[in-house]
C-alpha cells in the first residue's frame, strides 16, 4: 500500500489497531505496518527506537544533514510517552506526518513539523518495503 491510498483510506477517522486505550498515535503506525504485511512494533511512542530490530526495521537518528523517507514511522520528544506518524514528505527543514491524537483525541490528519519543535528524535524504516 502506499502512503498515498493509506492517507485516503484513514484521513478523518479514528484507528484503535490494538483495542488498548483508544485511537492513540502508535495505532496510525501499526495500521500501517498490518497494511503493508510488516512486522507489528509493540510499546509507547517513545520507544519506537527500539523496536529497530536489524532484521526487520532499522532506526535513523535525525542529523542536520539527514531526512526521513516517505513510508518512515517518524519519533517525535512530545509529551511523557512520545509521538508518530507515517511520513507523507520530508526534506532537511521540515516533514509532513499522517497522525492521530495531537491534539488529544483527534482523528487522523496531516500535519507539518520541523526538526526543532517538537523535537525530531530519528525515524524506523522498514528493511521489508
Amino acid at each position: 500500500m502506499t502512503v498515498s491510498e493509506f492517507v485516503n483510506k484513514w484521513n478523518g477517522k479514528k484507528i484503535d489497531f490494538d483495542k488498548v486505550y483508544g485511537a492513540q498515535c502508535v495505532d496510525v503506525c501499526k495500521q500501517w505496518e498490518s497494511e503493508n504485511g510488516w512486522k507489528i512494533t509493540h510499546g509507547n511512542a517513545n520507544a519506537t527506537r527500539y523496536n529497530a530490530d536489524g532484521v526487520n526495521y532499522t532506526y535513523i537518528f535525525n542529523k542536520p544533514w539527514n531526512a526521513p523517507r516517505v513510508g518512515d514511522i517518524i519519533e517525535l520528544a512530545y509529551g511523557g510517552y512520545g509521538h508518530v506518524g507515517v511520513v507523507i514528505s520530508a526534506n532537511v527543514w521540515s516533514v509532513q506526518v499522517f497522525e492521530q491524537n495531537a491534539p488529544i483525541g483527534s482523528a487522523c490528519h496531516t500535519r507539518s513539523y520541523n526538526y526543532i519543535s517538537p523535537r525530531v528524535v530519528g525515524w524506523l524504516r522498514s528493511l521489508k518495503g
